[in-house]
């Protein structure tokens, strides 16, 4: 996404961070969803140093405050991720004339080309190793900062709860997952590991080398799940970006990677597919709240995809690589 800001004093807006802006850099794309800021843009400093400036609403600071004390500690931790800057008074934001900033750096990258990534080994490998090292990174950060579990059942059945109100018509189509659910996940999901996650890694959400991991971005839904919620996400998206993908080389490969640390037990993979049903029901979540019913019928429609390919998919995700 690239914004253009409407405030020319770019000296005002460096300012609190010490830095001496030299021009606004409209060409180039200033990575993250928009939904998560008011606005984004990049300056470029006297020294051609480039910077992200993100104007943020008064409600979000205590949570982009977390995100950018979690970014600095896991940067510190040996993570390939990029965090923001404190201003010269120490805080991460900096609040003047009504708006309220915060800045990172800006990483270049090289833009994978769509969907064709979605079968590319080397980025499941890749994807593979920096869940490998957010676990080891994510021990650093304090309770008071992983904050507190989220409850992927209970956000489920509050959907259903939802979906009877606002959109019965629905509950027929997505009978079969929640049957597979009841069956097979909710019994053992509780008991199953939690750790440190992400919350929305898919490969939109990195900024890519020519053969890795450049920085990963978009933090705002990280903390405490169950284990295997990152590699159920990051699964599910990469069928979803092309069918054919999810017997592609991208998905073994991140699972070969995953299986040879051995970050998550034997528990949450038994029940992978099932944890992918779960979390696209997430995103089926987010079509319903912005109305978007084009994509709630294509959710629904690589839902029911998922269960007719089920038997295939397990052979092919579970053999040894």
């Amino acid at each position: 996404m690239t914004t253009r800001h409407p405030d020319p004093d770019l000296a005002a807006v460096a300012s609190p961070w010490g830095i001496r802006a030299g021009r606004a850099r409209p060409d180039l794309c200033a990575a993250g969803s928009p939904e998560r800021v008011l606005s984004r843009f990049v300056i470029e400093d006297k020294n051609g140093g480039l910077w992200i400036v993100e104007d943020i609403a008064l409600a979000s600071i205590p949570l982009k405050e977390r995100q950018a004390e979690i970014l600095s500690r896991l940067e510190r931790a040996g993570l390939p991720v990029h965090p923001y800057l404190r201003e010269q008074r120490g805080a991460w934001v900096s609040c003047e004339n009504g708006r309220c900033r915060m800045l990172r750096p800006f990483v270049e990258g090289v833009p994978p080309e769509r969907p064709g990534y979605a079968l590319e080994a080397w980025r499941g490998r890749s994807m593979g190793a920096f869940l490998v090292s957010l676990q080891r990174a994510a021990r650093s950060l304090p309770a008071v900062l992983r904050g507190p579990s989220f409850s992927l059942e209970a956000f489920i059945r509050d959907l259903l709860r939802r979906i009877r109100h606002h959109d019965p018509a629905l509950r027929p189509d997505l009978h079969p997952v929640m049957q597979r659910l009841e069956e097979r996940l909710f019994p053992v999901l509780e008991s199953l590991p939690q750790t440190f996650c992400h919350g929305d890694f898919h490969p939109l959400n990195v900024i890519w080398l020519q053969d890795g991991v450049r920085s990963v971005i978009d933090w705002e839904f990280c903390g405490i799940k169950t284990e295997a919620f990152d590699t159920a996400l990051l699964t599910g998206c990469i069928g979803m970006e092309h069918p054919q993908s999810l017997r592609g080389p991208f998905v073994p490969a991140l699972l070969g990677e995953i299986r040879r640390e051995r970050i998550l037990s034997p528990g949450s993979l038994s029940v992978l597919f099932e944890l992918v049903l779960a979390v696209r029901l997430l995103w089926l979540s987010e079509w319903l709240r912005g109305r978007d019913m084009e994509m709630v019928r294509l959710e629904v429609d690589y839902l029911d995809l998922l269960l007719a390919e089920e038997s295939i998919l397990r052979e092919d995700w579970e053999r040894p690589r």
